[in-house]
């Protein structure tokens, strides 16, 4: 086996050129056994380190000889001396960091400032006038006829004052000695006094009690008589709302006690308390106002 001396391919032996590359294959080629180089064919001596002291193929004289290569199946002479690496290391590249300077923020403490609180200046002191008062002119009330009953409210005392003690129970027991003739009377008065003291404000009229009792309740089988308390109770009421009198009365006071209430008895009982105790508020107040 004989191997290119240009690509080292190997090659059947008395090849003439090279299967791998096509050069020719050398035979009997002489190298230099000191560098190595190649001796031309019928040269004796190495032309490039000593060719005067070359010797023939196969011997060396103080180490300079040359050997014959040619059939490479055997031992080879001499090979080629393996070129020393030579290594060129890059250049370390440094990147210098960009220099950062944070200058510290200053600080400023600025003092506080300091005011000073303005002297109070100097009041001299000037008397005030004395004041005047001009005395409120008097109250013009609308002059009445002493004769009749006051017909406006807060008018002054009435020239004929109503009566303020009546009492529920000294009613019905009179009412019963004079077989209801007394309680006439008195349910008269007290239609008469709601008259005087609401109808300027309400400008409504409650039935005569007499007319009431003798005719209108029997012809509507009493009725009637439900609607007139219904109405006198409420006339009431809102006469206590409208002078400010704090007491809660109206119709539904006649209506919860006096015909409810019956159901237990003492109802109209609490009514008839209730009824007098507002016509005695209202006609104290009447008294005082007018």
């Amino acid at each position: 086996m004989a191997f290119c001396t240009k690509c080292g391919a190997a090659n059947p032996d008395n090849t003439p050129y090279c299967s791998a590359c096509g050069n020719p294959m050398a035979t009997h080629q002489q190298f230099c056994t000191r560098c190595g180089s190649p001796i031309p064919a019928g040269m004796t001596s190495c032309p490039k380190c000593a060719p005067s002291r070359s010797a023939p193929s196969g011997g060396s004289t103080g180490g300079f000889g040359f050997q014959a290569a040619g059939d490479l199946s055997g031992t080879p002479s001499r090979s080629a001396p393996t070129p020393t690496p030579s290594y060129s290391a890059p250049e370390p590249t440094y990147t210098a960091p960009e220099p950062s300077y944070s200058a510290p923020e200053p600080t400023y403490a600025a003092p506080e400032p300091t005011y000073a609180a303005p002297s109070a200046p100097a009041y001299t002191p000037v008397p005030a006038p004395a004041p005047t008062y001009n005395p409120a002119p008097p109250a013009a009330y609308p002059t009445r006829d002493m004769a009749y009953a006051p017909s406006g409210a807060y008018g002054g005392a009435p020239a004929v004052p109503h009566k303020t003690d009546r009492n529920w129970f000294l009613m019905l027991l009179l009412s019963c000695v004079t077989c209801g003739i007394y309680s006439i009377v008195v349910m008269t008065q007290i239609t008469n006094e709601v008259n005087t003291v609401c109808t300027p404000h309400d400008n409504r009229k409650s039935m005569h009690y007499c007319l009431l009792f003798f005719l209108v309740a029997g012809l509507t089988l009493g009725i009637g008589a439900l609607v007139w308390y219904h109405n006198i109770c409420d006339r009431i009421g809102n006469e206590l709302r409208r002078r400010g009198i704090n007491y809660s009365f109206g119709a539904g006071t006649f209506w919860g006690w006096g015909i409810l209430g019956s159901f237990i008895l003492v109802g109209p009982f609490i009514f008839l308390h209730k009824f007098f105790t507002a016509v005695n508020l209202m006609n104290a107040d009447y008294n005082q106002r007018g």
